[in-house]
């Protein structure tokens, strides 16, 4: 059996790295897609420790999204991000209930 010789285009290409066929494969929109991920990671290093799923590290969390301290007896609505599996991945627009008029009832 006998084998066909590539031709000269392909044959060239092919000695070329991975991922500059990549890079030519995809065209100019590399630029826009190499941007968006290296944003994603600026912000995910920026966001701040992810909180552990235990009452302690919740309370620091929403400690930190207020600039405050929580007090054990508070009761807070907070908005929380979480993971398929349940854990806590981001703690925002935390609201103090315990503040309210009809709050403090101890």
């Amino acid at each position: 059996m006998s084998t066909l010789p590539l031709p000269r285009a392909a044959a060239a290409e092919s000695s070329q790295p991975l991922a500059l066929r990549l890079v030519r494969s995809i065209g100019p929109a590399w630029r826009v897609m190499a941007f968006a991920g290296g944003l994603a990671m600026v912000t995910a290093a920026l966001g701040g420790p992810v909180p552990d799923n235990d009452p302690a590290s919740l309370a620091a969390a929403i400690g930190r999204a207020t600039h405050g301290v929580v007090q054990p007896r508070d009761v807070w609505r907070v908005r929380v991000r979480l993971s398929p599996e349940g854990h806590p991945l981001s703690v925002s627009d935390a609201h103090d209930l315990t503040q309210t008029p009809l709050g403090d009832d101890h």
